[in-house]
């Protein structure tokens, strides 16, 4: 999927061949210690939803201003 999206990019936005190597290494790693893991343990946090809020005012074409809200409701997991 992450190379289909860089297959879609103009050239220049690209990143280097070396960062895309260090991309997918670190895609490895982390698809092996997943791997790795018991079912138990890669199963044991339930799913769960938060909501979060983002207004944005664009006071011209130099200068805005972002306000954002993270886990409106103050729920703790």
């Amino acid at each position: 999927m992450w190379l289909e999206e860089l297959a879609a990019r103009p050239e220049a936005l690209a990143p280097s061949a070396e960062h895309q190597v260090i991309v997918i290494q670190a895609q490895l790693e982390i698809d092996g210690v997943l791997r790795s893991m018991p079912v138990k343990a890669a199963n044991e946090q339930p799913a769960y939803a938060d909501a979060n809020l983002m207004a944005r005012y664009d006071f011209n074409r130099q200068l805005s201003a972002t306000l954002n809200l993270n886990n409106m409701f103050d729920k703790k997991y």
